[in-house]
């Protein structure tokens, strides 16, 4: 049985060498893969990678669809923005904020909550009461209820 497929080729190296030559496997990957997302002398990103990555999710967040705060039950686990009115600010005891919107607790079909490690990000956060804001991040399932957790004051506008 003869085969019509070539002979496979592989680079040739030497165990001897510590040095590394032309015929290496280090070497022969090196010369394959120049061109990497990674600019290896200082180990950071490749300029042309960022950018492209930033045009990316820039078209990703700007496409991303708004939910009322009712609508946030049926898209769990989506990285989305949820729209509504703060009907209350409310600090735990143990310092976590719970943004309570379109109801008070626990009539509130969605809540947004800052943790207390975050909190001094949100420093005039008691100011949202009573206003419509877009926040942004993963919905997440909580006792039965949909939020979405802050550890940026980025991921909150201000409606207009």
């Amino acid at each position: 049985m003869s085969s019509n497929f070539p002979p496979c080729q592989f680079p040739q190296f030497s165990l001897t060498s510590k040095q590394k030559t032309p015929d290496s496997p280090g070497a022969f990957l090196k010369q394959k893969y120049k061109s990497t997302m990674f600019n290896k002398k200082f180990n950071k990103p490749n300029p042309i990678f960022q950018i492209l990555l930033l045009l990316f999710l820039s078209q990703t967040l700007l496409s991303q669809k708004i939910y009322t705060s009712t609508e946030a039950i049926n898209h769990i686990g989506e990285f989305a923005s949820v729209k509504g009115k703060v009907y209350q600010v409310y600090i735990s005891s143990r310092g976590n904020i719970f943004l309570n919107i379109d109801g008070i607790y626990p009539d509130n079909p969605f809540t947004a909550v800052i943790f207390k490690s975050d909190a001094d990000k949100f420093p005039k956060i008691k100011s949202l009461e009573g206003k419509t804001i877009v926040v942004t991040g993963q919905i997440k399932l909580y006792r039965n209820k949909p939020e979405i957790i802050l550890n940026s004051l980025n991921q909150i506008k201000v409606a207009k």
